[in-house]
This record gives C-alpha cells, sequence and structure tokens, in this order.
C-alpha cells in the first residue's frame, strides 16, 4: 500500500523538524541534521505502525488535502494565577476548508506544533487573527514561555508531501500459525526485521541504494544526453529487462553512464509528481564480497542470495555490481566449486534480476573464462575513449564549476597543460577520467582558500606568494604534475632548464668511476626530455654487470632519486627470493592471492624504478613474465587488473661474467672484462629476453683513486648514524684516515663493500668503545686519526657549547602574527620613535660633524674620509627612513578595505598587491627604525663598519660530496645581508670539498653589530650524511686588507671549545621541503617549508636586529 501523508516541516537551528498531520494521537515530532535522516526515521517508524494498527485506525493515514500554511500575527492575553502578560508574535497556521453539514464550508485552523489546539470560523465572524488571538490566549495560557519560544513562526517553513510503501495488518495477522517446533513458534530471523522495518531484507545491510543518493542530492546528474545512456536505459526497461555490462577502459565513464541511469529511471517513473521513492525503481550498488561476507558454513551464502533474490523481485530493485569480474571465482571453496555467478545465472537469464556491471576488456575476458553461461545472459555495451577535443570542451566546463567550488581562478592554459602533459602520464586511466582526476586531485592537493574566507589584512610575503601562485595556471599545473609523479620539471617541458651535464653532475656525486652506466642514463635523461622513448615499452630496460660493490645498485637509487625525485620510488627485489616455482605467482598473484607483489605496487605507484637484482638467480618462469614486461610495459595481475610500466624504468643487475681473477687490481684489463660480462649475458639469457633489454652497462672495477673517494662517503654516513647525532657527536677525520683505510681495506674483486666492511669493524668499533667509556657531554667534535699499530685508530674529542643567548628582547616577534591595528600602532610608534631620534642633539649635530670632518679630508686625514662617508651614510639613511615610513603610515591610513583579492560573480579572484603594505615591509621597517638608532651611538666607532668574514669547513665534515654546502649558502647569504662586499675569496676550483674556505670584506654602517653574533659554528644535518660543520669568524678589517689576504691567514681552529650559534635540520633533495632551525644566540626554533637551508635567516636577522638590550 502507498502511505501519503502531510508533513509540516521547519528549520530550527541547526536540526530540522518534521511533524505529520492529520494523524491525532499517532503524531509524532522528528527531529535530525538532515532530511535523509527524517526521511528514514518517519517510514520506518510509521512501516512498524501501520503492522500493528487494525485496518480502521490504518485509514487516518492518507493526505491532508487542501492545507495550506499561513503565518498570523497573534496578540495574546495570558494569565496564569492571577499574573496578566501579554504578547505578540507571528505563528504558522495550517488551513483546511471543510463541510459541515449541508451548510456552507467551515474554515478549520490549528497550530502545526500542537494539533489538538484548533478551531473554526467563518470569515464573516471575524478576521482570522481576531480568532487565532482569542482562541490561543485561553489555550495556551498556561503554556511554558521556552515552548511558546518554540511556537514561533521558522523562515523557510512549509507543508510537504512525503510518500512510502508499506505492509498493512490483514486477517490472516490475527491467526496463530500451528508450530511444528515443539519448542514454540520460530522466532523471526534478521532479514525478517529488516524487512518489516525498510521493506526489504538484506540490501540495505550489504549495498548502497543509489537512488535515494540521487533523491537527496548527493549524487551528481551528469549534463547532457547521451547515446550510451539511451541504450542503458531501453535495455533495463524492455520487456522483460536485460542486465547490462558497460566494457571499457578504466576511466572511460562507465560510472558516469551508470550515474546517469539512476537519473533516467526517476524521471521514467515521474518521480518529479508522485515523489514516492519506493514506487520508483530503485539501484542498489552491490559486491560480491559484501553479499558473503560473513557466510562461513555451506549453504550460508546461498540463503543470503535468495533474500538479495527476494528483495530484487519484490521491489523492482536493479543491482549495480562492482565486481562483477569476479563472480565466477566467489563463492567457491575447497569443498564446492558452487559460486555466485551460477546461482544468479538463471534469474538474470529469465530478466527477473537486472544486473548493471563495468568491466575492462580484460575482466570480461575472465568472467568469459570462469562463467561463461552467466556472461552470456548480459548485453554489453563499449565505453569508448574521448578525444582530445571532446575531453578539453568537458574539463573546460567543469573547470567553470569547480572555480566556484574551490574559490581559485582557473585559466584555459592550466586545463590544457594538465591534458597534454598530464593526460599522457597516465595511461592506465582512460580520457577523460584520468584528466578529470588530475584536475581535482591539483585543486585539493594546492589547499586553495575558499571565494569566502577572509583574507588576513596583512600577509608576509610568503603568504603573498601563495595566493599570486593559487591560480591553476600552466606553471603551477606544470609544478603539481611535477610533484605527482616525481619527474623534475625539466623533463616534462622542453622550455624548462636541464641540460646533460646536469644530469652528468648528479650522478657522478653519487656513482663514481663508472662512466658508461652515467651516460646510460644522461641518455636516458634527455630521450624523456625530448619525448623520444616508445609510448607502449618502459622507460628504458637496463642490464648492469660487472664485479660486486661495484655501483650497479647505487645507480639505481641515483637514477630513482634524480628522475624520480625521491629514492623511495624504487622498488629492490632480489631474485634469490624468486628462485622457486611459485615466483611468478608470488609477482602477479593468482587465484587465492590475485594481487601480486610487483603488480600491486606498479598499481600504486606507476613512476618510479623497478631493480630485479641478480637477476640469473631468478625461477625460468620469470624470465617469461619479463618478455610481456619489456615488450609491452604493462602486467595484468589475477584479478585481471592491469597494472602499467610505461613510465618506469626497468633495471637488472647481474654478476655474470665476473671472475675473480679478472680484476685483481690497477693493471687488469678493462676492455677484456667488459667483453667477458657481455658474452656471458648472452649465453644466459635466451634470445627473445636479451633483444628485449635496451642496452647491456657493464661496470669497470673501482680504482684505488676512487676507493678513497668512496671510502670518504662511506665515513659520513658512518658518522651520520642516529646514535651519533642523538648524543650530540661529531665526527670528523683527518686525509690519513682514507689513506690508510684504501691501503689496507680495498680489493678491487670486492669493490666498496670491503671498505665498508673494514670502516664497520674498525672505525665503527673505536666509535662504539668511546661512547662507551665517556660520560655522555652536550656536544662534542670527535676527530678521527690514524694510530700507531697497522689497523688502530686514534680519536680526539674536543668539547662544544652552546653560544649564551643575548639578554635582549624580541619585539618583532610578537608582531609576526599581530593584527592589523596592533600593526599600525607599532608603525605609528616606530615614526616616533625615529623622529626623537632625528630630533636629538647627536644627530642635528649631524652636519656640523661632516663640515668638521670635511675640512680634515682636504686637510689630507685618511682617518677623516672613512668618518665622512659613515656620518653622511647616517644621515641619508635617516632621511631615506623617515620617507618611507611616512610612505607607509599613508598607505595604511588610506586603505579602507584590508582584502587583498576580488572576487567577481564567477569566482575568479584577482589579486591586488598595490592596496596595503604586506607584513614584511612593515616588521622591516620597525627594525631599520632600531638599528638607525644603534648605529647613532656607534657611529664614531670605526672599527663598526668594515669587517672580516671568514668561513671554514672543519676537515672531514662533508663527506666526500662535491655538491655546495652549508660555507657556500652561508658565504652567498652574507653578500647579500648587510653593506656592500669590497671584495671576496675562496680556494681554487677543484680543491676538495672538505679543504673549502671562504672570506669576505664587508662595509657598509654598524655592519660589525649586524654580524658580530653570526660568530661561531653553523650546523647542518642532512639525512645519511655527516653533519657539515662550519665555522665563521667576524672581526673589524685592517685598513687595506682584502679578503685574499684574510683567506691565506686562516690558521685550523684549536684552543678552546667552540661556540656553536645555529642548528639546522634540512634535506636539501626535498625542494621545498620542512625545516627546523634552532638559534641558539637568541634563544628561539623555529620550523618551516623552505626551498634552501638559508631561507630562514633574513627573518632571522631583521628579528635579532630590532633586539632590545635588557640586563645591565
Amino acid at each position: 500500500m502507498e502511505v501519503r501523508l502531510t508533513v509540516y516541516h521547519a528549520r530550527e537551528g541547526q536540526r530540522v523538524v518534521w511533524v505529520p498531520l492529520g494523524l491525532g494521537a499517532h503524531g509524532q515530532r522528528f527531529e535530525a541534521s538532515h532530511e535523509n535522516k527524517l526521511r528514514e526515521q518517519l517510514t520506518q517508524h510509521y512501516r512498524e505502525l501501520l503492522r500493528t494498527l487494525p485496518l480502521p485506525e490504518a485509514a487516518r493515514f492518507e493526505l491532508t488535502r487542501g492545507a495550506r500554511l499561513v503565518s498570523v500575527r497573534v496578540d495574546l492575553t495570558l494569565q496564569t494565577e492571577g499574573r496578566r502578560r501579554k504578547l505578540s508574535m507571528s505563528v504558522p497556521l495550517v488551513l483546511l476548508s471543510l463541510f459541515s453539514g449541508a451548510g456552507p464550508r467551515v474554515q478549520v485552523a490549528f497550530h502545526p506544533l500542537r494539533q489538538g489546539d484548533w478551531f473554526a470560523f467563518r470569515p464573516e465572524q471575524g478576521t482570522l487573527v481576531e480568532h487565532a488571538s482569542g482562541c490561543f490566549s485561553e489555550l495556551w495560557a498556561d503554556v511554558d514561555p521556552d515552548e511558546l519560544d518554540g511556537l514561533r513562526h521558522r523562515p523557510r517553513s512549509g507543508l510537504r508531501v512525503v510518500s512510502f510503501n508499506a505492509a498493512l495488518r490483514s486477517i490472516l495477522d490475527t491467526l496463530k500459525p500451528e508450530s511444528t517446533d515443539p519448542r514454540g513458534e520460530r522466532p523471526p530471523s534478521e532479514a525478517d526485521l529488516s524487512q518489516r522495518r525498510t521493506g526489504y531484507r538484506v540490501l540495505p545491510r550489504i549495498g548502497e541504494n543509489l537512488t535515494r543518493r540521487a533523491i537527496d542530492g548527493d549524487l551528481p546528474s551528469p549534463e547532457g544526453a547521451s547515446p550510451v545512456r539511451e541504450r542503458l536505459r531501453a535495455q533495463v526497461s524492455a520487456s522483460p529487462p536485460r542486465s547490462v555490462v558497460l566494457i571499457g577502459p578504466s576511466g572511460s565513464g562507465r560510472t558516469t553512464a551508470l550515474r546517469g541511469l539512476v537519473h533516467d529511471l526517476l524521471a521514467a517513473d515521474d518521480f518529479s509528481a508522485h515523489q514516492n521513492a519506493d514506487a520508483a525503481r530503485a539501484v542498489w550498488r552491490v559486491s560480491g564480497t559484501r553479499i558473503i561476507a560473513g557466510m562461513s558454513f555451506v549453504g550460508d551464502w546461498e540463503e543470503r542470495c535468495g533474500d538479495v533474490l527476494a528483495d530484487v523481485r519484490a521491489r523492482r530493485a536493479l543491482l549495480a555490481v562492482d565486481d562483477l569480474h569476479q563472480w565466477g571465482r566467489i563463492g567457491r571453496s575447497r569443498d564446492s566449486d558452487r559460486n555466485i555467478a551460477e546461482f544468479f545465472r538463471a534469474p538474470v537469464s529469465r530478466g527477473e534480476c537486472v544486473l548493471l556491471g563495468e568491466c575492462t576488456v580484460e575482466q570480461w575476458r575472465q568472467l568469459e573464462e570462469d562463467a561463461p553461461a552467466f556472461a552470456a545472459s548480459f548485453t554489453r555495451v563499449a565505453m569508448p575513449e574521448t578525444s582530445a577535443s571532446e575531453t578539453l570542451r568537458m574539463l573546460l566546463q567543469e573547470a567553470r564549476a569547480l572555480e566556484l567550488t574551490y574559490g581559485t581562478r582557473i585559466p584555459a592554459s592550466g586545463i590544457r597543460t594538465l591534458l597534454e602533459v598530464g593526460g599522457p602520464l597516465f595511461p592506465h586511466r582512460a580520457l577523460p577520467g584520468r584528466v578529470f582526476d588530475l584536475l581535482h586531485a591539483a585543486l585539493r592537493d594546492s589547499g586553495e582558500r575558499a571565494t569566502d574566507g577572509e583574507q588576513p589584512a596583512l600577509l608576509c610575503a610568503e603568504q603573498l606568494s601563495d595566493l599570486e601562485s593559487s591560480a591553476l595556471d600552466d606553471d603551477r599545473a606544470l609544478d603539481w604534475i611535477s610533484a605527482r609523479t616525481g619527474f623534475p620539471r625539466g623533463l616534462l617541458h622542453p622550455d624548462e632548464p636541464m641540460s646533460a651535464d646536469d644530469v652528468r653532475d648528479a650522478m657522478t656525486r653519487r656513482v663514481l668511476g663508472q662512466a658508461a652506466g652515467v651516460e646510460s642514463v644522461v641518455d636516458l635523461a634527455m630521450r624523456m626530455r625530448r619525448g623520444l622513448t616508445d609510448p607502449k615499452r618502459p622507460l628504458a630496460v637496463y642490464l648492469f654487470t660487472g664485479p660486486t660493490g661495484t655501483g650497479k645498485t647505487e645507480l639505481a637509487r641515483a637514477m630513482a632519486a634524480f628522475l624520480y625525485s625521491s629514492p623511495q620510488r624504487l622498488l629492490r627485489l632480489d631474485m634469490g627470493e624468486y628462485a622457486t616455482a611459485d615466483a611468478a605467482a608470488r609477482l602477479i598473484g593468482d587465484r587465492w592471492a590475485p594481487e601480486g607483489l610487483l603488480t600491486r605496487h606498479a598499481a600504486q605507484q606507476p613512476f618510479g624504478v623497478v631493480l630485479f637484482d641478480e637477476i640469473e638467480k631468478a625461477h625460468p618462469q620469470v624470465h617469461n613474465l619479463l618478455l610481456q614486461l619489456f615488450d609491452e610495459g604493462r602486467l595484468t595481475d589475477a584479478g585481471g587488473v592491469t597494472a602499467d610500466f610505461t613510465h618506469s624504468i626497468i633495471v637488472m643487475t647481474s654478476n655474470l661474467g665476473a671472475r675473480r681473477d679478472s680484476v685483481v687490481g690497477v693493471g687488469s684489463d678493462a676492455v677484456a672484462s667488459t667483453r667477458d660480462h657481455l658474452r656471458a649475458v648472452q649465453e644466459f639469457f635466451p634470445p627473445e629476453l636479451f633483444n628485449r633489454i635496451d642496452r647491456v652497462v657493464a661496470f669497470s672495477p673501482l680504482t684505488p683513486e676512487v676507493a678513497r673517494v668512496v671510502a670518504a662517503r662511506e665515513l659520513g654516513r658512518l658518522a651520520a648514524r642516529q646514535g651519533l647525532v642523538d648524543r650530540g657527536v661529531f665526527v670528523s677525520w683527518t686525509p690519513a684516515v682514507l689513506d690508510r683505510v684504501v691501503s689496507e681495506a680495498f680489493r678491487a674483486e670486492d669493490g666498496a663493500r670491503s671498505l665498508k666492511r673494514y670502516l664497520e669493524d674498525r672505525v665503527g668499533t673505536a666509535l662504539t668503545d668511546h661512547l662507551v667509556r665517556v660520560a655522555r657531554a652536550d656536544l662534542t667534535l670527535l676527530r678521527v686519526d690514524v694510530g700507531d699499530a697497522p689497523g688502530s685508530f686514534a680519536l680526539q674529542a674536543r668539547a662544544l657549547r652552546e653560544a649564551d643567548p643575548i639578554p635582549a628582547r624580541y619585539p618583532l616577534e610578537e608582531l609576526i602574527d599581530a593584527d592589523r591595528a596592533t600593526l599600525a600602532r607599532k608603525l605609528r610608534e616606530a615614526g616616533a620613535a625615529l623622529d626623537g631620534a632625528m630630533s636629538s642633539p647627536a644627530f642635528s649635530a649631524l652636519s656640523e660633524r661632516i663640515h668638521d670632518r670635511v675640512d680634515e679630508h682636504r686637510a689630507g686625514s685618511p682617518e677623516a674620509s672613512d668618518a665622512l662617508f659613515h656620518l653622511d651614510a647616517l644621515r641619508a639613511r635617516g632621511d631615506a627612513l623617515h620617507e618611507h615610513l611616512a610612505s607607509l603610515s599613508r598607505r595604511v591610513s588610506e586603505a579602507t578595505d584590508w582584502e587583498l583579492t576580488d572576487v567577481d560573480e564567477t569566482g575568479r579572484i584577482t589579486l591586488r598587491p598595490d592596496r596595503v603594505p604586506m607584513r614584511a615591509e612593515l616588521l622591516s621597517a620597525i627594525a631599520e627604525v632600531t638599528a638607525l638608532t644603534r648605529s647613532l651611538r656607534e657611529v664614531d666607532d670605526p672599527t663598526q663598519h668594515s669587517v672580516i668574514i671568514t668561513l671554514t669547513r672543519l676537515e672531514g665534515m662533508h663527506g666526500g660530496s662535491s655538491a655546495p654546502g652549508l660555507l657556500e649558502a652561508l658565504a652567498s647569504a652574507y653578500s647579500f645581508a648587510r653593506g656592500a662586499v669590497e671584495s671576496a675569496a675562496a680556494t681554487p676550483a677543484g680543491t676538495p670539498p672538505e679543504a673549502r674556505r671562504a672570506a669576505l670584506r664587508v662595509v657598509g654602517l654598524s655592519v660589525r653589530a649586524f654580524f658580530e653574533h653570526e660568530q661561531g659554528v653553523h650546523l647542518w644535518h642532512t639525512p645519511d650524511e655527516a653533519p657539515e660543520l662550519v665555522v665563521v669568524r667576524v672581526r673589524p678589517a685592517r685598513p687595506g686588507e682584502s679578503a685574499a689576504e684574510a683567506l691565506s691567514a686562516i690558521v685550523p681552529e684549536t684552543g678552546e671549545a667552540l661556540r656553536v650559534v645555529r642548528s639546522i635540520r634540512y634535506d636539501p633533495t626535498r625542494r621545498p621541503g620542512p625545516l627546523s632551525l634552532e638559534d641558539y644566540v637568541m634563544g628561539t626554533a623555529r620550523v618551516m617549508s623552505a626551498s634552501s637551508v638559508t631561507d630562514p635567516l633574513h627573518a632571522l636577522w631583521m628579528t635579532r636586529m630590532a633586539r632590545e638590550e635588557v640586563g645591565p
């Protein structure tokens, strides 16, 4: 029976209220946060109630026809316990027009929340307001004031019709059936109880009602019609209806077509007219695994499937199946080969059960093999991939809606970049799905601000940069694609900078003495950059051969780190573990475990390096498996899911042909060794596999020169162990240590592994013994040197200490997150302080002092020239700063709208950078005022205005890497920090990194006061590398002293404990990435995102410059 009720609905705060009309004692108030829950509560309650009510009572459950809701303002006079009070408020009234015998119609009115309080009236007897005021004054006299307030009229309230189907109680239900169970009547099953509550036996517990989601607006309807949707609707609406399977690649729009079918069926059932969800054909999303979940005994899942069929037949439901291709296997066990495809075959063939499925071509073939009769019951509909032009048109339409959702501008150039650059990188998905996914993911990951969110009144430079780059233009789209795939920008776009030398330098820093291996990576990178790789094969298939320990695996790691931006993009498979007959099944899965290790990893991360280590140890079935991988760039697992390898690099390593007598030392014939490797490889691999390898790279044995660099690198990694870093122990070493390691440990036939074993055994043991013997110190510099006995090493400890904090407070730190009013006030205070300084006697006397110095200069005094320059610079800076503060104050006072963006009616955001000053600009001006007042006190001190800064890397603290480190970064930062660099000098090109030094001569007003707190040790911690320690010395420059002279005068650091001023933890391979900084001089710690190790220094120096000295 169809039940239609008239319901009063209103919103009270965040809650929605429904009250059915005309049900008398069976009326009830329903509340929920969402109308979906309200509908479920109401229909479930009255379904259960109607099964218990006699038929005469159930007859009251009908539509209240002719009802309308009005709002009237009543004036109430309430008398309670002798007290009289008046109240005026608007209340909702439901009006009904009823017949009264043979006379005219009578109007009946009642409040929907108090339906027992009603009155009848005729227009000729008075107005509705008069009748309501008089009636409710009497009826509501004893009503609580809080309840009275709840009776007010609510905005957006009204009447609506709610329809549902329910089973009524019949005479047969009153007859008690004879029980065949001697213990009494069989209790109702869970399915029986579910059917009484919801009308379904099992579907609400194992599936999702897509039709209900469409009614509630949670299932978007695709715009426009399509031939596929028309064909789907024709098939499921035929007599008898046909089950349909959509066959096409992932991303071709199969799910969207099914979503459109749900809306088409609602339209065909005229839901907009009757509003009864139970009268419409419902589409339920189910899966075979959910159907049999929890079924542990023989026959259980068959009973569950029977309940599903009962629901489908009773409610004309359609089932949208997620895993249709698995139905030929689901349900099988050791004891039975029966599966759910066999169970549903007959009902599907007769049209009693309509299934809607979606499969790829491979998945459909699997179903045809497992259950051919079941597969033959379906009508197949092909879903082809859309063209690039069709996809672009669809993307432009989607972008307009997304601009409003994410509050960001999406220009056509960004969409085109996603389509042209990003689209080909995800071939495992078809158009338009793969580019739609990219667009949505790019917007989510970018973290754009919503258009209705308020922007801060003043933004720092970083925040303003984020806002400027929030538009998804071609540059930002390229950045996102690079982050998603790991490919550097230079590999994605030919206009981005990347040269063969860049790749060669990056590989050479990681792999030493292997020119052939490095050149193979350079060649691959250049082909990838120019788009010359085969799109239907892996990017490259390489075989690295050669003696052990020569860098084959390390080159694979370097490829992952450079070409995919992270060493984590390397999947290493040790083929020694895949030498048994089940090796292929473990890699690509089998019937009982469809997901294989290799295919699952490629599906999750299709961009990376796959390393088959020691490939000659693999089972022959694995070699046969690699034929398809190398040729087509894809593998299909046992579940029918295809894993894509077309953007992966396949690397195999092998020791084939490596004879111990062929690499005895420097005098070995490298050409003959390479020839041995190639011959052994060709003899081992079958021709069909060998011919699919793009390049065989023979690695040469290490030379003693290369071994020395390798020893330095491995020693650096040993020094970066967590146990040393956590204890504040920093290890350095002398060149003699490397010489001894190479002379005593290096064996060409063992490669770098002999060096690693020696370092672990000798140096690692010495470090452990020292840590055990010595009480833990806060910070220690441990220097490793050679001992007197062969194979022994001596350790020399030197204490480090954290610098004492400056006794000062830093008011600028309090303004970093200050609001607009506070910043404006601080700006005014800074202006007042500057006015006070410029009106002081000391500043006023500058002109007279400059005049005196001019006379001395003319008399030939060299000291007078410098003093004249500094006095004039101080006066000029004061005048310029005064003008700058006035300009800032004027801009702040004139800015009436502190928002930094305009949002037009389409949701597009336009930046307005000149409306208000940025936060960084204001803070810098405030800091300059403090610096000027300090310079006024120091202007007569000649040692304050010219300094020598020397930077020295402690010996053995750079791990042998040739990449720029902290010393180079600090020297560059100091050059632009304050004053002007009059001269600079550094050690010659080619100097080993651990021996590099630099010197700067910086001149400018009060530069010594600015740089003096940089003096001491600066620490840089990087993953897998020894911490770098750089000693910075700052002293007054002697007259005529150059940076080159200061560089030559640098002496090794000895004597007292070194003072540590700053410690930084930062991984330079992740740009931008997290950076943590501890500044002991200022007593502060910060964590931020940075693109270089010196990014936070400018803000730190500005804060320190504005300090206020405290104490004696």
